[in-house]
């Protein structure tokens, strides 16, 4: 299900990365968005953000700890529709960041 998750990752920023008025549309309404372009319904308690990278900026994403977890935690079929931001492919190297 990992795999398939981060297919659709993968697809998402492809597209964005190709396309700046899906790219904007992402930014602003990255729910909606990501539903058109995967023909999925998410969970209304789903909050998706997206962040884009600047030169000056990295965004690292740890998963939530066991703890973390709550009632309204997302099954996996949920989760597998899902599609998020986890990087642009850029390398830590190229970023003036230390090894």
């Amino acid at each position: 299900m990992m795999n398939q998750r981060k297919q659709m990752e993968q697809r998402i920023i492809e597209k964005a990365m190709k396309d700046e008025q899906f790219r904007e549309r992402l930014m602003t309404s990255p729910n909606e968005t990501i539903e058109q372009e995967l023909r999925v319904k998410l969970p209304a308690s789903l909050r998706i953000n997206v962040l884009e990278e600047k030169p000056d900026s990295v965004y690292l994403v740890i998963p939530m700890t066991a703890h973390a977890h709550s009632d309204e935690e997302l099954t996996e079929a949920e989760l597998s529709n899902v599609a998020g931001g986890y990087g642009s492919g850029t390398d830590v190297e190229t970023c003036g960041l230390p090894h």
